[in-house]
């Protein structure tokens, strides 16, 4: 069993604290001293997110000693993700996160909190997080894309170009009309996202924007990591329109690799990724939830 490995120590001492910035620092020690960590930052390094952290953030101290440390994302649409959650090395993490988890659910209400998500990025999180009640949603899949061929595609209703600086907010917009809780950006998400992508194109119709597309460069090819359509305009074609003008930008810089995410349960966003010779590289991530 996972908790026969953890020493036992006294966990009546332990008092859990609403996070403030002055404590980063006792953060970042625990987390580089700790074997349990799962971190879901996306587009953020810990330090930039604890330096802005959302509210519905605490840490579990013993003495002064920071144990344990729990953070979720701001909420969208009802929806927060688990973005940080930490327990010290010789903790039982069932008792440590327990601690932390009873804080995080009352406080959930106040924030209009009605879905809690958990990318389960390291294993060890789930037989903790399942006993709070967090049951299996969805499955975050990959696809990859190695082919040089590119279908030959035509558009005369939609254009597509790069994004310009004074586009984010019309960006930011289609974004978060395009998807549902909790698969939602926030617009600082975005915002950051934009500043570190290789490519940001956007499709406009009668000089509309009504879809964009976001990838980033790897070592060895690129990531699609976002495409959104406005919900009037899905199933017109938009995203193929995207999705063949990023591939012909980047088969101009000699990439041809390409891998994407997108849910097990996005069968629209599948068709359109095989009909580009995507296929499933089985790198699958459970996605859980706990339901106020």
């Amino acid at each position: 069993m996972l908790f026969g490995r953890r020493e036992r120590r006294d966990v009546e001492s332990i008092s859990v604290v609403q996070f403030a910035r002055h404590q980063r620092r006792a953060v970042q020690q625990l987390i580089g001293r700790a074997d349990s960590i799962h971190t879901h930052l996306d587009w953020f390094e810990t330090e930039h997110w604890l330096e802005d952290a959302p509210p519905l953030t605490w840490v579990a101290y013993q003495g002064t000693r920071a144990v344990g440390f729990l953070g979720l994302g701001p909420p969208l649409d009802g929806a927060s993700w688990v973005r940080l959650a930490v327990v010290d090395d010789g903790y039982a993490p069932e008792e440590v996160l327990g601690r932390l988890w009873e804080r995080a659910t009352g406080a959930l209400a106040a924030h209009d909190v009605k879905r809690v998500a958990l990318l389960v990025i390291n294993a060890w999180v789930t037989p903790y997080f399942e006993p709070f009640g967090f049951h299996r949603f969805d499955e975050v899949i990959t696809m990859r894309r190695s082919s040089r061929e590119i279908p030959n595609i035509t558009s005369n209703e939609f254009q597509v170009r790069p994004l310009q600086p004074n586009e984010l907010a019309a960006v930011i917009d289609v974004d978060q009309a395009a998807f549902a809780a909790p698969w939602k950006m926030s617009g600082d998400e975005i915002r950051q996202a934009a500043s570190m992508a290789a490519s940001v194109t956007v499709a406009t119709q009668d000089g509309l924007i009504i879809g964009y597309q976001l990838s980033t460069l790897y070592f060895d090819g690129a990531h699609l990591a976002r495409l959104a359509v406005l919900p009037s305009f899905q199933g017109h074609g938009v995203g193929t329109v995207l999705l063949h003008d990023l591939l012909l930008r980047f088969a101009q810089r000699g990439v041809y690799a390409f891998t994407v995410n997108t849910q097990e349960t996005n069968i629209q966003s599948q068709r359109l990724y095989h009909h580009f010779a995507f296929k499933r590289n089985g790198y699958d991530l459970p996605v859980y939830v706990y339901e106020v």
